[in-house]
């Protein structure tokens, strides 16, 4: 039986490998030497496959995107539709941190990135925003939902465990009574609006609290062909 390590040399068989890297030490481990290393060739093997590490990177994007987050099916709900495709990215990306950091870098043009825009500019398009304005609603999306995620996961791996005490003693700032308790022994003259809201901070990174974005969000938005430039067109109703 051939060993796999004997196996020809191919595209799949290096994203494959980037993968289980990229999977064990995130993508800072992942280099072309240590690609080389896993697949048991010389470097310059790998050139004859890709042309760089940026490649691989997207080649890992498009498959993963392919595989775990394909277009959601086309909806009249337009709003609905927004809301599952938003979602998805987001649960796409913490399930896959070690590819947040290409979103972050720049625009992502692999294909699957490309099948879910297309769909995306359709179903807006359908509900009657023009070209202009359909691009808008979803770089919006697009930027709240990658935004959320990158600040989600900052406050994840920033949190110390078992940190406790300082101003709420007993209690640290992962806890849903944290802050709460804290705003409530501020002084009410100078900090009115904390005291009597308390919000919890800690929540405001959480998927219910990323629901609640992406929904707000979509409800001020509305498909306004007959009206000036794009961003013009894209407003919130305010009740008279």
């Amino acid at each position: 039986m051939t060993s796999p390590r004997r196996r020809p040399l191919s595209r799949q068989r290096i994203v494959d490998a980037a993968l289980l890297i990229t999977r064990r030490g995130g993508l800072g481990a992942l280099s072309m030497r240590a690609l080389a290393d896993e697949l048991g060739v010389s470097p310059m093997a790998l050139y004859a496959h890709v042309a760089d590490k940026d490649e691989i990177v997207d080649a890992l994007l498009d498959d993963a995107l392919a595989r775990h987050a394909p277009p959601p099916p086309p909806s009249a709900d337009w709003r609905a539709w927004m809301v599952d495709f938003a979602e998805q990215l987001h649960a796409f990306l913490v399930d896959r941190p070690e590819l947040l950091d290409r979103y972050c870098r720049s625009p992502v043009g692999v294909a699957a990135a490309l099948d879910r825009m297309e769909a995306a500019l359709a179903v807006l398009v359908a509900a009657g925003f023009d070209d202009e304005g359909a691009v808008d609603v979803f770089a919006t999306v697009q930027t709240v939902t990658v935004g959320f995620t990158t600040l989600e996961l900052a406050r994840r791996r920033a949190r110390p465990a078992g940190r406790s005490g300082g101003p709420v003693a007993g209690l640290d700032q992962r806890s849903a009574q944290y802050w709460p308790a804290l705003f409530s022994t501020l002084p009410p003259e100078r900090y009115p609006h904390l005291v009597r809201a308390r919000p919890d901070l800690a929540g405001f990174t959480s998927p219910a609290r990323f629901d609640v974005v992406v929904r707000s969000l979509l409800d001020g938005l509305h498909p306004h062909p007959e009206r000036g430039p794009a961003l013009t067109r894209i407003s919130r109703t305010v009740q008279p």
